[in-house]
């Protein structure tokens, strides 16, 4: 698990400092990119479906020692995986100002994030390709390449940012274009990166699409069966997660800014379990997939107990660094101290999400995806998406622009979905070995 979590907190670290020098610049500059970027957070919730889907499958027939079967999932999930990449750029090309004008009115903020929008729409077909390569090669423990490849992209990343965004070394200031133009740099570099290293043989994976044709029947519909539950799931927990975001910026626009500071902090204090699905994939995918069934549910508690442990540390750190990180960013002290508020909320539910998501990839693991679906995403749209929508629609007194209170009162409710979640992990309906006939 460390050199994935090593790899997480590069991933984490090129998101964080994108942010964290963009809202350098100014809060509007912030919140238009923030905004922009809320198209890829729901293109990477339906990566996460089919990379889950994948890498489980992917895992289990490691571990049953088919490595022929392994690769073909790998080409299929790469050309789905371009398949959605070409649709989300097309997305962002005829619709950009739509997708703004959704979270956002302020005519300057509009225009930060169309100027952002208008280069990193290019981005998304080597973000599809590098996805694809980097949970295929998790799923098997190769985690070093990955590591590397986006360490490199992380740092490449932060260099291109200091020269674009505030114009050093004689380039043109360029803002939020700059940070949209050094991503896609970033993320070409990485796709090629896992281009020539699949090619060159360096790993089970190969770039022999003829062997699609030799596919097996029963794989193929067990593929579809699963990616279909759990990329739902996916993309209406991305989708739910935006409708939230959408949520607070009516009760408050002029908040987004302390949204997404608190959204960058909390996402590089989870860094810490960066190698989690990576470790279920592997203690408990792999022992499902070899048959060893109850070596398998003693491995899921085993991390449930682990990483539970972990959790209570890393929120008493996340609730210390609270009145600090906001600091990091040019915005007003207003701002940065709604900004602490927020923090501290997400810090104290950490534990009850750490335990859900080990839940989560140990049904995902045994391909009880239609489980997993019904106690997240559902789950999350029968209850805390909804309250969110009536908060921001009917505004009574005590809620207008006391995003504070709408923020806990939605937190709570989302974070309630561990019950459900462990009631259907006792149970033991996912322990199943999915490479027998």
């Amino acid at each position: 698990m460390l050199p994935v979590l090593l790899q997480q907190m590069a991933n984490s670290l090129f998101n964080f400092i994108d942010n964290l020098m963009v809202g350098l610049v100014d809060a509007p500059t912030l919140a238009g990119v923030s905004v922009a970027n809320r198209v890829f957070l729901i293109f990477n919730g339906l990566f996460w479906g089919l990379t889950g889907t994948g890498a489980a499958l992917i895992a289990q027939f490691y571990g049953a020692d088919d490595r022929e079967e392994c690769d073909r999932i790998f080409l299929l999930q790469i050309l789905a995986g371009l398949f959605i990449g070409a649709a989300f750029t097309g997305l962002l090309t005829f619709f950009p100002r739509e997708i703004l004008t959704f979270f956002i009115k302020d005519p300057v903020t509009i225009g930060h994030g169309l100027a952002y929008t208008d280069l990193i729409r290019f981005s998304y077909l080597p973000a599809a390709f590098t996805m694809v390569c980097l949970f295929s090669l998790r799923a098997i423990g190769h985690n070093h390449m990955p590591l590397i490849t986006g360490s490199v992209a992380m740092l490449v990343n932060v260099f291109l940012n200091w020269v674009l965004i505030f114009g050093n070394l004689g380039a043109p200031a360029m803002g939020a274009r700059g940070a949209a133009l050094a991503t896609l740099i970033a993320r070409l570099l990485e796709a090629s990166a896992y281009l020539v290293w699949i090619g060159a043989g360096k790993t089970l994976f190969s770039w022999q699409f003829r062997l699609l044709g030799q596919l097996k029947a029963r794989v193929a519909l067990m593929a579809l069966r699963k990616v279909v539950p759990l990329t739902a799931n996916e993309f209406l927990y991305t989708s739910g997660l935006s409708v939230m975001f959408w949520s607070y910026s009516q009760i408050d626009e002029r908040a987004i800014p302390a949204l997404v500071i608190s959204e960058q902090a909390t996402q590089l204090l989870l860094v810490v379990f960066g190698g989690m699905g990576t470790g279920v994939s592997i203690l408990v995918g792999t022992r499902l997939g070899a048959g060893q069934f109850d070596q398998a549910r003693l491995n899921a508690r085993l991390l449930l107990v682990f990483l539970g442990l972990v959790a209570i540390g890393v929120t008493v750190i996340a609730i210390g660094l609270s009145p600090f990180v906001p600091h990091l960013f040019a915005v007003p002290d207003a701002m940065r101290h709604l900004a602490t508020q927020l923090i501290m909320i997400q810090a104290i539910f950490i534990t009850p999400w750490i335990l859900h998501a080990v839940i989560f990839f140990s049904l995902r693991a045994g391909g009880a995806m239609r489980a997993a679906l019904m106690v997240d995403a559902v789950y999350m749209w029968l209850l805390p998406v909804p309250a969110a929508i009536l908060m921001a629609l009917w505004r009574p007194p005590f809620l207008v622009q006391n995003l504070v209170v709408v923020f806990l009162i939605v937190q709570f409710l989302f974070q309630l979905h561990l019950l459900p979640a462990w009631l259907v992990f006792r149970r033991g309906t996912w322990v199943k070995n999915l490479t027998a006939s």
